[in-house]
Formats: C-alpha cells, structure tokens, sequence
C-alpha cells in the first residue's frame, strides 16, 4: 500500500489486513482509502480517460476546462453546476489551509469524470491525486449515491458529500505541493485530508456523520493514528482525526510536523526496516 517505505512484518500485516473485506472494511471502505492510490504509481489509470501523456491536451482541447474565480484552480467538468461545485469546494479547501499559512505552489487541475480506479483495487474510488501528473481526479456527482450507499457519508445531503470529496483531494493536492520531507505512510498523507474534509462539512451534515460512531471511539486518546486503524475503518479514523485536529491547542503545527514528517502522534515505521 505505502510506496515509501521498506517492506516489513508489520507492513505484511497490514496488507493481509487490506486483503480482506470481511474484517471491518468491505469496498465502501476502500473507495475512502482511493485518494492515495496514485501517490508516486506511474501505472496509475483512470477509466474513460486518455493515456498520461494525452491527459493535458485533452484537458484543453477535449474537455472543457475553465478557471475558478478567484483562486489559481481549473476545472474540467460536465456540466457549469459541477464546475461551480467544484470550483466553490477547492476554494474551501484552500482557505482551510491558508489558516495554517500553506497555500498553493501552483495553479490545481480538477477533472471531473464517469469512473475512477487504480491498481489493487476492486472498487470504483470516488477520488484520488496523482502525483505524477498533479492531477486531482473525482467522480461526477450522479455516480457518488451509489458509492457512498452503507457508510457514514450516506446520512448527509450528497452534495454536502460530494463537496467534502473535493475538499479531500485538494488538501492532498495542496499537501503535496508544501512537503518538506516526503512521507512515509498513507496515515500522514490521509490526516490532514480526513480532518478538514469532517471540517468542511456544514454543522447539521458534520453533526450527522459524527453520530455515525459513538463519542467514546471517536475521543479514545489511547489510539494511535496508523495504517492499520486507517485500513480497517477509514470512517472512524476521519471521525478521530477531526476531533483530534479541533482538540489541539496548536492544530496548525499537526499539519507543519506531518509536512516534515516528524508528526509525533502519526506512528511510522523507522527508516532501514
């Protein structure tokens, strides 16, 4: 899963943790562990879409492609709601960041399209970033119903969702661009997506997916954040990085240690295992 790091027994252990749908996960799951899937993988793909190479000019030439006002943001969509709905969803995240002093290095290409998947995945994904193309992909928003059906996402309005989805993959979008130090685990890279997604969500539809999980799970200091926690139940693990995130006296030195990759609370496996 991780393409950072050496393989190891606990590594091992996650995988065959990933490998099995019935332990706590299911593909609902794996549709929220997508957005990492292209993160350093020249082999990644997104269906119905033209090959790495192709994918710029297409972007200009075959779809149509326009800047959000405001912010330094493109977005190739289906539709002007999409585009507004996007483009209104990238400026949210951007904010979000920008009160941590982290701002874009350069413009962010959004492509909106019918079907997304990457390697090691059975699952239609809802979103991902590709690093290699720095390119932020997301389903069109008729097809999130169907994929968010028995998760948490399924008790708010879907647009509240598809709104938060974008959100996700911008703030990975954004991370990327300011990394000090690369990292090496798909829990770093997913924090700081997970907790402001929960943000981003207005009060009533925030309030709703919290409920999704008692009190005690989401405040339980005794767990750390993790590949494993992540893998088994990406849902609780957003739920605790939002509380953890607004708990803290200092939420923006979470976001500045992980860029660093000294993110104390984050477990990460010791370079030369």
């Amino acid at each position: 899963m991780s393409r950072y790091m050496h393989w190891s027994s606990l590594v091992l252990a996650l995988l065959a943790a990933a490998s099995l749908p019935s332990q706590g996960r299911g593909e609902e799951a794996d549709r929220w562990l997508s957005s990492v899937e292209c993160q350093g993988r020249s082999e990644c793909r997104a269906r119905r879409s033209l090959p790495t190479n192709k994918i710029e000019s297409s972007l200009v030439h075959g779809v149509a492609v326009m800047n959000c006002a405001g912010v330094p943001v493109r977005v190739a969509a289906a539709s002007s709601d999409e585009h507004r709905l996007a483009c209104d969803a990238a400026g949210i995240a951007l904010k979000l960041m920008s009160a941590c002093d982290i701002g874009p290095k350069r413009s962010i290409t959004l492509r909106l399209q019918g079907e997304i998947s990457a390697p090691l995945s059975k699952s239609e994904m809802l979103g991902l970033f590709d690093t290699e193309r720095d390119l932020v992909l997301v389903v069109h928003l008729d097809r999130v119903p169907g994929l968010i059906k028995d998760t948490p996402f399924a008790r708010l309005p879907v647009r509240d969702t598809y709104t938060s989805i974008v959100v996700h993959e911008v703030i990975h979008a954004l991370i990327h661009q300011n990394l000090i130090r690369p990292l090496t685990n798909r829990a770093a890279i997913e924090y700081p997506a997970f907790a402001l997604q929960i943000e981003s969500l207005p009060p009533n539809s925030r309030a709703a997916y919290l409920a999704s999980f008692s009190r005690a799970d989401v405040e339980d200091n005794k767990v750390s954040f993790n590949d494993i926690t992540l893998m088994l139940d990406p849902f609780l693990f957003a739920a605790r990085a939002y509380h953890h995130f607004k708990s803290s006296a200092n939420p923006c030195s979470l976001i500045a240690n992980i860029m660093k990759a000294s993110a104390d609370f984050i477990f990460t496996i010791p370079e030369g295992f």
